[in-house]
């Protein structure tokens, strides 16, 4: 299978902002739950984790079904959480599974009665009831939206996930299989989100521990070019010393288990 990205990201986000209204957006990249909308023209990149609202989630969701609607081929796997939900997107799904080789639709909640080739399968009682979910996988796209809710109001407009969109076709393929896992009961969450859940916290935190270095460094040669004294002083190479040994303390930043596993699960819906 051909690995090389065929969508660009910049055209994914203008997918997502047509159905987005003009003040949305996910949120900054951050921690779970960190509100604060910023533009998609901005600083939301593919295989970023980032804090996104309902209204952002459903646009990102909805450009990835109009990509599988443009390719017209492969397969579709929508997680809807609960099933309710879905009543007003059977229209669209109808024009879907007409199109694409393959719908499937997953949820908790009663089961919808059967819709044309739509497949339905019931999630109720799993750790899947956490998760928002888009996959296309086509024979030339492969796309990912995938976030997990990070609170637990019932208001839908007030619910936020953390998660991320992905063009790489082997990372997709990954969740495929986690996903198929845990369908089997082999598995009992998303091992690949907790994994990419791990190194994102791990690289944020690598970023934050060197810049607050480099700041030190740069600020004690400062003082040693503005205060005469000779380039080679020894609370320089003090301050160095003292640098290198909080830089080793990053090996703490990588937990035996990721702390993600912990959190409650909560029912997110789409709208």
């Amino acid at each position: 299978m051909d690995r090389r990205q065929i969508i660009a990201n910049r055209d994914f986000l203008e997918r997502v902002k047509d159905y987005l209204p003009a003040e949305a957006g996910p949120g900054k990249s951050g921690g779970p739950g960190e509100k604060g909308p910023a533009s998609l023209a901005g600083e939301w990149m593919e295989d970023t984790f980032h804090t996104m609202d309902v209204e952002t989630m459903v646009a990102a969701s909805h450009a990835i079904e109009d990509l599988a609607l443009d390719e017209a081929n492969g397969r579709l796997l929508v997680l809807f959480q609960d099933f309710k939900y879905f009543h007003s997107h059977q229209e669209r799904y109808q024009h879907l599974v007409q199109t694409v080789d393959e719908v499937t639709v997953l949820g908790c909640g009663k089961t919808p009665r059967p819709a044309g080739r739509v497949r339905f399968v019931n999630v109720s009682h799993t750790a899947l009831s956490a998760f928002w979910l888009v996959m296309y996988q086509g024979r030339r796209a492969q796309v990912l939206l995938l976030s997990r809710q990070t609170n637990t109001t019932a208001v839908l407009a007030d619910k936020r996930f953390f998660g991320f969109h992905s063009f790489d076709a082997r990372l997709v393929a990954r969740v495929r299989r986690d996903l198929d896992a845990l369908l089997a009961g082999s598995a009992t969450t998303l091992r690949e989100y907790d994994r990419l859940w791990t190194v994102d916290q791990a690289l944020r935190q690598v970023r934050t521990v060197f810049a607050r270095e480099q700041s030190r460094l740069e600020n004690a040669l400062l003082k040693i070019k503005t205060d005469g004294r000779p380039a080679g002083d020894h609370r320089f190479a003090s301050q160095l010393d003292r640098a290198l040994r909080r830089l080793q303390g990053l090996q703490d930043c990588w937990p035996e288990s990721s702390a993600s596993t912990t959190q409650k699960p909560t029912r997110p819906a789409r709208d």
